[in-house]
């Protein structure tokens, strides 16, 4: 009975070792394949964030009342900052955010069909020969984050080398009135913190999330048809103040530091983490039935 157990622990082991080394086999190609084969991409992401930057820099030199040099935390606020709550009107026309609006559309063209294309082909081949989906799913997961977290990566080393090379060689986190002239935020609700988190997470959660769900309905619909789910969540969120939108998260200008009853930085947080949970636990019950074969021919 001990020799039992004991050969069925053996065999438990081993399977899972095959699993480790195929998940790891999976992640190795997707960052190769998915990320520095496509290191071309993100070179538009330099220029994005390079273009956010300018065009701070330019509105606080363009103000006679400025009397300091944006700080890094200056052009941080400024690119993340997002739109003020729309109140319809007739006297105010809704205005695309095109500074938030630019950045989250370029992390949905990063993810495109990458997943859709790998399974019909190398991809496959790992597919079959391990006979477990789910490496194959949460592979492409882990690529869907690395890729967001390069993307956000690279725009903030962006805005921290133009603070650095415009602001005298220093940068500091502390933001100065130029946040007042250029992103209409009262720079008395930047006191504590607390904004750091806003600018440096949220984000990143909210891209990861739209990113998650874009990936998943690429294995429903055709990726053009998840990229412009993708884009009206985005639009809605700008013309609709609610967390349920989540595209609002992401933006300063509606969070509970810059605005009275705005979104708590907890309730942001724990909304993300609950959406990109159900969806990747949805895309793979939605993969594990998904005819590969069928796709194929």
């Amino acid at each position: 009975m001990i020799r039992c157990n004991s050969t069925e622990e053996q065999t438990q082991s081993s399977k899972m070792n095959t699993y480790l080394q195929v998940l790891i086999m999976q992640i190795k190609h997707d960052f190769t394949i998915g990320i520095l084969y496509q290191w071309k991409k993100y070179i538009p992401s330099v220029l994005i964030f390079l273009c956010i930057c300018l065009e701070c820099y330019m509105k606080a030199q363009g103000n006679a009342l400025a009397e300091n040099k944006a700080t890094y935390a200056d052009y941080l606020i400024y690119a993340f900052r997002g739109m003020e709550v729309y109140i319809p009107s007739p006297d105010k026309k809704f205005e695309i955010p095109v500074i938030w609006l630019s950045m989250n559309l370029y992390v949905a063209f990063l993810i495109g069909d990458y997943p859709l294309k790998d399974i019909l082909g190398f991809g496959q081949q790992i597919l079959i020969r391990s006979n477990h989906r789910g490496q194959w799913w949460f592979s492409k997961c882990i690529w869907n984050l690395c890729s967001v977290l390069l993307f956000y990566f690279i725009g903030n080393l962006v805005i921290f080398l133009f603070a650095l090379a415009f602001c005298g060689g220093t940068v500091s986190m502390t933001p100065t009135e130029v946040v007042s002239m250029t992103a209409n935020i009262d720079i008395n609700r930047l006191t504590d913190h607390k904004w750091i988190l806003f600018v440096f997470v949220i984000p990143f959660l909210t891209s990861i999330t739209l990113s998650l769900v874009q990936m998943t309905l690429e294995f429903v619909t055709k990726p053009i048809f998840s990229y412009a789910i993708v884009v009206c969540i985005l639009i809605l969120s700008g013309y609709f103040f609610t967390p349920f939108l989540i595209g609002n998260n992401s933006m300063l200008l509606r969070s509970e530091i810059v605005l009275q009853n705005g979104i708590p930085l907890i309730a942001a947080v724990l909304f993300a983490i609950f959406l990109i949970g159900f969806t990747v636990l949805a895309g793979y019950l939605i993969f594990k039935r998904y005819d590969v074969l069928a796709k194929k021919s």
